[in-house]
């Protein structure tokens, strides 16, 4: 979605646009993960019962199978956005900086999603929870709670796609 996004800009594009067309591809994830993230977490803390009959459960439930739509928006669009605006800012013609550049990329989504990770979480794994008594219940610090193991997995992860991607595109001849 991101590639396609920034293709449909014939000139060189503006920090602004690229931060969208990430946003754009992050609202589009978000719509796609949502139920299967909240299966995942019922499933983590609730119960052991197949996916299906998570999913099909999920219909019955305040919200259904896009509970945590919401929260998941708020971390993916500014999310993404971040991760491919600040990778765009510092990739380079070499692995080295395409390597930096994912790193910092995943940092910054991470930075950003965190806190909206919690709260859409919470909200799957509790039907009667709503966002009031989300937010009532969890302070800054709680939001922040994981960071560094959310930076332990983000970090390299995005560096790596991002190098592996610039080296097939210049062995592909691309830009």
């Amino acid at each position: 979605v991101y590639g396609w996004a920034t293709s449909r800009f014939a000139r060189e594009r503006t920090k602004f646009e690229l931060f969208c067309c990430g946003g754009f591809a992050g609202a589009a994830n978000a719509v796609v993960l949502t139920p299967i993230e909240l299966v995942r977490n019922r499933q983590q803390v609730t119960t052991t019962e197949s996916f299906a009959t998570v999913l099909w459960q999920s219909f019955r439930t305040r919200g259904g199978p896009y509970r945590g739509l919401g929260a998941t928006l708020c971390r993916d669009v500014p999310g993404v956005g971040a991760y491919y605006l600040t990778f765009e800012q510092f990739k380079g013609r070499t692995l080295g900086h395409n390597l930096l550049a994912g790193a910092l990329g995943g940092a910054a989504f991470w930075t950003i999603a965190l806190p909206f990770d919690h709260i859409k979480s919470r909200l799957q794994v509790d039907p009667c929870l709503d966002l009031a008594a989300v937010l009532a219940t969890s302070s800054p610090a709680r939001l922040y709670v994981g960071f560094g193991s959310a930076l332990a997995r983000g970090v390299p992860g995005a560096a790596i796609v991002f190098a592996v991607y610039g080296l097939v595109l210049d062995r592909l001849g691309g830009p």
